[in-house]
């Protein structure tokens, strides 16, 4: 049926097509979605057009046979027929005529043209014109939709002819009833055909709709899957840079855990060296001729930078003890521009800008090595003349500027060095902070010195950002975090102190030069001393001559450590002052020590002006001097 194929949704029209049903007509058009009623309808007013143009062409030719005929009449009826169907013909090209009409208006043309034909039969009693009419009977389903009004015009057709036959007296016979049958049937055969053609294209039309929305439909599902496809494979690209990320950071985290176990193995050993060299210089010294004191001063010296070495790379494995204090990164800058004054190359221009606003918990020496090492690779970078700069103020950092240094917001001291000199590629940035590694001539550099400026600035919770262009210089700034602690006040000029009285001391160390030269210090600065060479032979010292005023103990020692010895001394006498003394110690160990009763702690190498001054102050009741870290 025309109408079900219409109407059918995309689903069913992609199916099989079903032979259309006999009964359909242009009525159940009405009954069709309105697009499909628009093609049927515009389709009939198409078929009425070019129908009244081809009938208003021919009529002529019938005004012609009447004209010849002698007939009036004949020549009146062509005429009004040519006048209405030119007036239809005119009203459907003008759009006077709605599509849905045209059928009606095909049926109206037609009666229009046959009953002409019947008046020129009855006029000119010629039987042999209503065989015209079979011809009009096939034309007219050719171009009638409507069935109902298709047998209308049939079933008038065989009216007119039996009227026309009646009263004009014309005789039919049977070949005339076998022409008009067989025209009835033409004409059903060609409108049922026309029919037909309509529903399987209006089927074809809708199967076509309906692959084309489905094609849309897998399209948009497509789009929408590549660009899921897309969205995953740029997420997993992020994954991989990340995981990339944390791969380098994980093996940057592994160095630095070498070194710093390297540094934490050696420091010990290294600055119990120190500590023997720099007191049999600092006693030589004494009682040496002018020139001879020079040469010790110098071996002083060396020992002083060995032990700030040592310093640096136990803050940079983040194994020193903390001796952090409230200071203004503006003194750090200065004491630093104190030493570049003098040591600076003339071909490079120093500039400073030092607000001292900035106060931080941190270590005076570790920052100060910090930037310093800093502006000696400044120096490094400048081949020819140059400037370095050298920059302090405070920063409020927010959460996006905070994130992108893996620090928490808020206030923070900065400290900015940066040079002119040559400036460092994308790579050299990236490992720049290795131990070891270093872009420098060979014997220009250890690569240890970026290393221990970033193991210092973590110890002190800070972070570090480097901006570097090559051929333009690079400048490295330091962001420390700003303590909300007051400084302390200025020291005054303290009372010189009564001199010393003689005091039993007890030396504990396995080292035989540091328990040598600690005791020709302390006798010389008349102090009575005992020496231990470990934990066990201390206990027995204490237990054989019990009221040491003090105890000197090393924290690194074999068998029994310094912290064994201590908590074993503490038991054995709880009144018992200790003083702990070490090139190296654990943190937890020495924290324990100190919380459990130690007087206080004196890192390897020191001066012996610090060890007298501790033990004098110990014995006195009165403060530790400044490189003395104390206990609870």
């Amino acid at each position: 049926m025309l109408i079900a194929t219409l109407t059918s949704p995309p689903d069913a029209a992609a199916a099989p097509p079903a032979p259309p049903a006999a009964s359909a007509n242009v009525a159940e058009v009405a009954e069709v979605a309105p697009p499909e009623v628009a093609r049927v309808a515009a389709l009939a007013l198409t078929r009425l057009r070019m129908t009244t143009i081809a009938i208003c062409a021919s009529l002529p030719a019938a005004a012609i046979y009447a004209v010849l005929r002698d007939s009036v009449a004949g020549v009146v009826a062509v005429a009004i027929a040519e006048a209405l169907v030119a007036t239809v013909a005119v009203m459907t090209r003008r759009g006077h005529i709605p599509a849905t009409r045209a059928p009606v208006m095909h049926l109206a043309v037609w009666l229009v043209v046959v009953t002409t034909v019947f008046v020129g039969v009855a006029l000119y009693r010629d039987p042999t014109l209503l065989l015209i009419t079979a011809l009009l009977v096939v034309s007219y389903g050719s171009v009638q939709l409507d069935r109902r009004l298709l047998y209308v015009g049939f079933g008038l057709t065989v009216a007119g002819w039996i009227v026309v036959a009646l009263a004009a007296d014309i005789p039919l016979g049977h070949d005339h009833g076998l022409v008009l049958a067989a025209a009835f049937a033409i004409g059903h055969v060609v409108s049922r055909s026309s029919t037909l053609f309509l529903a399987d294209a209006e089927h074809h039309r809708a199967q076509t709709e309906a692959m084309r929305a489905v094609a849309e439909e897998r399209s948009r599902q497509l789009e929408s899957a590549l660009t899921a496809a897309k969205r995953e494979i740029a997420e997993r690209e992020r994954a991989e840079q990340e995981r990339e990320q944390l791969r380098d950071q994980f093996l940057a985290a592994q160095k630095m855990e070498a070194i710093g176990t390297l540094a934490g193995g050696v420091a010990h050993d290294i600055n119990n060296v120190l500590a023997g060299i720099l007191s049999m210089a600092e006693l030589c010294r004494d009682d040496a001729p002018p020139r001879t004191r020079e040469d010790l001063d110098q071996i002083i010296a060396s020992c002083q930078r060995g032990a700030a070495l040592t310093r640096n790379l136990l803050a940079f494995s983040r194994r020193r003890p903390a001796t952090q204090g409230p200071l203004r990164t503006a003194q750090v800058a200065q004491g630093v521009v104190a030493l570049l004054e003098r040591t600076l190359p003339k071909r490079i221009e120093l500039v400073t800008h030092l607000d001292d606003d900035g106060v931080v918990l941190g270590d005076a020496d570790q920052l100060t090595q910090a930037v310093v090492n800093l502006c000696t690779n400044a120096v490094d970078a400048i081949a020819g003349s140059g400037r370095i700069s050298l920059f302090t103020r405070r920063a409020e950092l927010t959460p996006d500027a905070a994130d992108a240094l893996h620090l928490p917001p808020g206030r923070y001291a900065v400290i900015a060095v940066g040079d002119t000199g040559a400036g460092m590629d994308d790579a050299t940035r990236a490992r720049m902070f290795e131990p070891f590694f270093t872009s420098k001539p060979l014997g220009k550099g250890t690569g240890l010195g970026l290393a221990m400026v970033y193991g210092t600035v973590e110890q002190h919770r800070g972070a570090i950002d480097v901006v570097s262009t090559p051929g333009a210089g690079t400048t490295v700034t330091l962001y420390l975090p700003v303590a909300d602690v007051a400084l302390p006040a200025e020291a005054t000029t303290p009372t010189p102190a009564p001199a010393p009285r003689r005091h039993r001391v007890l030396v504990v160390d396995d080292e035989a030069i540091i328990r040598s030269m600690t005791r020709r210090v302390l006798e010389k600065a008349g102090h009575e001393v005992v020496a231990a060479d470990g934990g066990e032979a201390a206990l027995a010292a204490w237990r054989a001559t019990p009221g040491f005023a003090v105890v000197v103990m090393d924290m690194s020692m074999p068998g029994m450590s310094g912290a064994q010895c201590f908590t074993a001394l503490r038991a054995l006498a709880p009144t018992a002052q200790v003083l702990l003394v070490s090139g190296y110690t654990d943190d937890h160990d020495l924290r324990s020590c100190l919380a459990s009763g130690a007087v206080g702690f004196l890192p390897k190498p020191y001066d012996r002006a610090d060890l007298v001054a501790a033990i004098d102050a110990i014995v006195s009741g009165r403060p530790l001097p400044d490189a003395v870290t104390a206990g609870a």
